[in-house]
């Protein structure tokens, strides 16, 4: 049995990605700054790859993979998971995947080894950040599973409805909100559900 996860929101009470940002520089204009691309993003006037690099080359360019490392490992032990993360324990007979936009550099320190993360990368040149790599949104996390021989999830936890692409190959849908799961019976109460 194939069960994918989303994170943010889904195994978290909230999102995770500024919170990382943060926690490599606390300076108010960086910021400002990315608070006014989130507006941008959210008014479709820039895209969420342009969001997302510009957060990296604000906050995390030029750092060393070292640095890196143990920022993420730091921040990954104050992330408040809910009750939906602990149940992922105790299912041991399925074979589980993260599929995420939050980046993998934090989430290898959430999830035992044999839970398998698919996630952002950041590109390294010369072992410091130079940018976005790859930004795991949307339809890319299709083409993720894609790479690991996954074509249907049996049962798929999210939510968002920037994940509809991955419902749509999902024979079961379970909307989190909170600690609360709702399952959804097809794709169209998926849409009316994450849309009120």
């Amino acid at each position: 049995m194939i069960v994918v996860y989303d994170f943010d929101k889904t195994l978290t009470y909230k999102d995770t990605l500024f919170g990382f940002f943060t926690s490599f520089s606390k300076n108010p204009l960086k910021i400002f700054l990315y608070f006014t691309a989130m507006v941008f993003s959210k008014f479709k006037l820039i895209s969420n790859d342009s969001l997302k690099d510009f957060g990296v080359k604000l906050f995390i360019s030029k750092k060393s993979r070292d640095e890196v490392q143990k920022r993420a490992k730091e921040y990954a032990k104050k992330i408040k998971t809910n009750r939906v993360y602990d149940e992922i324990k105790l299912d041991k007979n399925k074979k589980i995947y993260i599929v995420s936009a939050s980046f993998e550099e934090y989430l290898n320190y959430l999830f035992d080894k044999d839970i398998k993360i698919i996630a952002s990368k950041l590109r390294y040149k010369d072992d410091k950040v130079t940018g976005l790599l790859y930004n795991c949104y949307s339809k890319r996390k299709i083409e993720a599973l894609k790479n690991e021989n996954i074509l249907k999830i049996d049962r798929f936890f999210t939510d968002s409805y920037s994940d509809l692409p991955l419902a749509k190959i999902s024979k079961e849908i379970v909307v989190v909100k909170g600690d609360e799961q709702k399952v959804c019976k097809n794709i169209e109460e998926f849409i009316r559900y994450v849309k009120r």
